[in-house]
């Protein structure tokens, strides 16, 4: 049960409050989420500018690390899908708790400081694409139009606003997938009820990842694949192809952008290039691995950081 407090107005002398009732989670609860948008759906619809405050009673099911505390997955089968499902759920409502801190609304318990171990934290960020995505929109930054939904006729509507659709995670763990025409039947869209999905305009172009530590970019690499993307290459085993890139001041301006607007030293930046050499932020990956980029794409990622964390003018967690 998420308690959510607004301003008492002129119709009464005590703050009213609204309930949003997630007990039946996972369920066909109706749920939406937009980067830029002003508010958001959980049950029921709430307009950043007139919550006051959060409560969040968490449940279960909001607890990342003892998700088989629940006794509805002794009946079920498919145990992983049922895990993905709850991580799904998991990361949107974190990330609306999240934003509404990042709006000045009092939420307690405070999302920021659930996690308490660093390792915890960069676990959480990168779950949170949802909140990630709000955050570089209000910078400016470059982004997809996305979509974070449960309702199969609004993701019809997105679909026809857009030449081109993929799916993927609310958090993280699947590929992109191109939404086509008969994902958009009846019966394969009353899939999209179980669980929130993440729609994004397709960006036709080339994957980049900016490697950015302490305010500057110290490695760039593109990725080269047979698909469109090269997570579905690595998802389906075949080899991907990095080599160095060189990126425009602009490129090189939004991957700080977007470390600084979450607060990281460091942090991979995940790009799509467009043919005619416009950019779009997908997504930025706080714990990323490096070998890669210094050993087939020439960078020097790992020299950097080890630079970083023994400078003697360095002080202590700056």
């Amino acid at each position: 049960m998420a308690r959510v407090q607004f301003p008492d107005g002129a119709f009464c002398d005590e703050p009213r409050h609204t309930d949003a009732d997630v007990t039946d989670w996972p369920g066909g609860t109706p749920l939406r989420f937009r980067p830029h948008g002003d508010g958001f759906t959980l049950d029921s619809t709430f307009d950043y500018d007139s919550i006051e405050s959060v409560y969040v009673h968490v449940q279960a099911l909001f607890r990342p690390y003892d998700p088989l505390d629940h006794e509805d997955l002794d009946d079920r089968d498919d145990i992983y899908s049922a895990l993905d499902q709850r991580k799904e759920y998991r990361s949107l409502f974190a990330s609306v708790c999240q934003v509404c801190e990042s709006e000045g609304i009092a939420v307690l318990p405070e999302e920021q400081n659930y996690a308490l171990l660093p390792e915890e934290q960069n676990y959480a960020l990168q779950e949170r694409k949802p909140w990630q995505l709000r955050l570089f929109e209000q910078q400016d930054l470059p982004i997809p139009d996305t979509l974070f939904k449960n309702d199969p006729d609004e993701v019809r509507a997105f679909y026809d606003d857009h030449d081109e659709v993929i799916y993927k995670p609310t958090s993280r763990g699947a590929p992109p997938t191109v939404v086509e025409e008969e994902d958009l039947s009846p019966g394969r869209r009353s899939k999209v009820e179980t669980a929130p999905v993440q729609f994004q305009e397709f960006v036709p172009g080339n994957d980049l990842r900016v490697y950015v530590l302490d305010g500057e970019v110290v490695g760039a690499m593109r990725y080269e694949s047979e698909a469109f993307s090269f997570k579905i290459d690595q998802h389906e085993n075949r080899s991907v192809d990095v080599t160095a890139a060189t990126i425009s001041g602009e490129v090189r301006e939004t991957a700080v952008q977007a470390a600084e607007a979450l607060g990281l030293t460091f942090g991979a930046a995940d790009f799509r290039l467009t043919p005619d050499g416009d950019h779009r932020l997908l997504e930025l990956n706080p714990a990323p691995a490096n070998a890669g980029a210094d050993e087939f794409a020439g960078q020097n990622v790992a020299t950097a950081v080890a630079d970083y964390l023994t400078d003697p003018d360095r002080s202590p967690g700056g």
